[in-house]
């Protein structure tokens, strides 16, 4: 049995790796956390009452995204599934360290695509967490929801292992340096 970690937002990125996780790595005795982090707002030039509302909404959006990653799960045959929303400053901290905790035998999640220069000034979420996670970390790449994903892992061995002991056969690899 596999415990696996999804991180989740908004995003169709988001919602195209929980359901490529579905159709071509899930096994029913997984057990599936769902991992929605809010980010912390500024509140350095809003009104108390403004920071309150955003609040707010920052709860039923999450609410929201919870009670559609439910019925998602329930309708693509998930039974054992956990969502999680936690509230951070660093959502990418949040992921990696509930994986941790957790002991998560990998982690999904979906890439937005960013390009180099923007991902380089404005750092990525999945980028982080390929780096900082101590587990395997598949990434779905934005451009290509259908197809086989490239995981670019840290734990090179790890991952072929997982790779064929999921779905008995490996996908193209791609290292980091």
């Amino acid at each position: 049995m596999a415990t696996v970690l999804i991180a989740i937002d908004e995003s169709p990125f988001a919602e195209n790796a929980f359901k490529w996780y579905v159709q071509n790595f899930h096994k029913p005795a997984n057990k599936v956390i769902l991992l929605h982090v809010i980010e912390n707002l500024g509140i350095q030039d809003m009104s108390p009452a403004r920071y309150m509302e955003l609040q707010r909404e920052a709860k039923q959006k999450a609410e929201d995204l919870k009670q559609k990653y439910t019925d998602l799960a329930k309708a693509k045959g998930v039974e054992s599934v956990d969502i999680q929303i936690k509230t951070s400053d660093k959502p990418e901290h949040s992921i990696v360290d509930l994986a941790e905790k957790l002991k998560v035998t990998y982690i999904v999640s979906g890439s937005r695509g960013m390009g180099v220069i923007r991902r380089t000034i404005l750092g990525s979420t999945s980028d982080f967490i390929l780096h900082h996670a101590h587990c395997p970390v598949l990434i779905l790449n934005h451009w290509a929801p259908t197809t086989p994903v490239l995981p670019s892992v840290d734990h090179e061995y790890t991952i072929l292992w997982f790779l064929y002991t999921q779905c008995g056969h490996v996908f193209t690899i791609s290292m980091n340096p």
